[in-house]
């Protein structure tokens, strides 16, 4: 796979993946809290994080979009009381600091 395809792919995956878990977390947010091992007034902030991020994602590919993806997952991964729940968040953080990392190293085609 190109690093193009690679950072398109994770973008549009990323992307939709944060704006899926923004819609739960804004229309249940006791169930989204349920789920992450946290309380709804932590959700309903998290949705309206997830869906800032993910709208950014899907507008406009690029390494400082990725790495409010990072930054984000990473501290899910951190506060989140369910190990297999942080866990998940922590490789999401790793998906998407590479993809940073990779978008902000390539040459500017855009």
């Amino acid at each position: 796979m190109s690093r193009e395809t690679f950072l398109d792919v994770s973008a549009a995956v990323l992307g939709l993946g944060s704006i899926g878990f923004a819609a739960w977390a804004l229309v249940s947010p006791r169930g989204f809290a349920a789920f992450m091992g946290s309380d709804p007034e932590w959700a309903r902030l998290t949705g309206a994080r997830d869906l800032a991020i993910g709208s950014a994602l899907l507008a406009r590919r690029g390494g400082a979009t990725f790495a409010l993806r990072a930054s984000a997952d990473t501290w899910d991964a951190s506060t989140v009381a369910k190990p297999g729940v942080a866990a998940g968040a922590a490789g999401f953080a790793l998906w998407a600091a590479t993809a940073a990392c990779l978008d902000s190293t390539a040459p500017s085609t855009r």
